[in-house]
């Protein structure tokens, strides 16, 4: 019945703009899982952005190069002999 609701011309339903942009939204995310797939997505991408962050700071702190020198090489490094940082 929702569904049908919010497919319908809104003047069927008598909810303002807003509020039938709100019901329609909490409808997309309590029905779809794409939509659920793609948050859980994001934040597994978040958090494994973080943990590499962590990760290249905590290798920055022991390779002893100051930290601005490591983040220059850091930002250029691409595996090969010339641009190893030891």
């Amino acid at each position: 019945m929702l569904a049908a609701t919010l497919e319908a011309p809104a003047v069927l339903s008598d909810l303002t703009a807003e509020t039938r942009a709100h019901v329609k939204e909490a409808y997309v995310q309590a029905n779809h899982s794409t939509t659920k797939a793609m948050d859980k997505r994001e934040e597994a991408l978040a958090v494994v952005g973080a943990a590499a962050e962590m990760a290249i700071m905590q290798a920055g702190s022991h390779v002893g190069i100051e930290p601005l020198a490591f983040d220059r090489w850091f930002a250029t490094a691409d595996g090969t002999d010339t641009r190893r940082a030891a």
